[in-house]
């Protein structure tokens, strides 16, 4: 098993090849400008994927909404949005706030909240 890709801290992928001739897989890159194309305020990026997104995408719309944010939410309905969004490896989920990841996983309201509230003061209390 060897590491084929590292995008930031928190994906990696590995690889066990059957054949040393294969290409190494690789996950779309991960730019500013990527993140950037989804403007100021809250955006969440979500898909069909998990039964339990429907119910994240509330809980991140109604917790901006209390902190007097919009939300925009964007649902990708390809493989191939998932795969371009240029904001998580993973691609099914993820949320954004002025051009920089929050989150890629299930938070509740109040975390969420304060995540926001931590970014407002600091950019890097990300976490």
């Amino acid at each position: 098993m060897i590491e084929a890709f590292a995008a930031g801290s928190n994906f990696e992928l590995y690889v066990h090849k059957f054949s040393m001739k294969t290409a190494d897989p690789r996950i779309n890159p991960i730019t500013a400008n990527k993140i950037k194309q989804y403007g100021a305020g809250v955006t969440v990026l979500t898909t069909d994927q998990c039964p339990y997104l429907p119910d994240a995408v509330d809980i991140f719309d109604g917790a901006a909404a209390e902190l007097g944010l919009g939300c925009q939410i964007i649902k990708l309905k390809s493989a191939q949005q998932a795969q371009n969004n240029g904001v998580n490896p993973n691609g099914t989920f993820a949320v954004l706030y002025n051009g920089q990841v929050v989150t890629s996983k299930y938070e509740k309201a109040e975390k969420f909240k304060t995540m926001i509230t931590n970014l407002e003061s600091s950019p890097e209390k990300l976490a």
